[in-house]
């Protein structure tokens, strides 16, 4: 499985996480430089994870217009690993609060 991080300075031991669930392929972009604008990529990955108070407003506009073409798992959350884990491991049931915050 892959993922892309968007957002975020630094990440801590979210990639190492990631790893640990079975992610193998963990690309970071900040998300604050004007050249990470272009998302022309993120169809290689299987989710994307957008840390919401780190990224650029152009850079979320592309990217929603992006994945919206793609199937593509996307979650928006702040740099929390244990907020991360719940969101991957929502079904999308549409009957809890995690189900709310998970964009599919």
């Amino acid at each position: 499985m892959s993922v892309l991080l968007i957002g975020g300075d630094r990440l801590g031991k979210i990639p190492e996480n990631l790893k640990k669930i079975g992610y193998t392929t963990i690309k970071h972009i900040s998300g604050r430089k004007y050249n990470n604008n272009s998302l022309s990529f993120v169809n290689k990955y299987d989710t994307v994870i957008v840390f919401t108070d780190y990224i650029n407003h152009n850079l979320m506009f592309n990217l929603k217009k992006s994945v919206k073409k793609e199937e593509i798992k996307i979650i928006y959350c702040r740099r929390s690993w244990c907020h991360i884990k719940e969101l991957l491991d929502c079904n999308n049931c549409q009957g809890c609060e995690q189900s709310k915050m998970l964009l599919l």
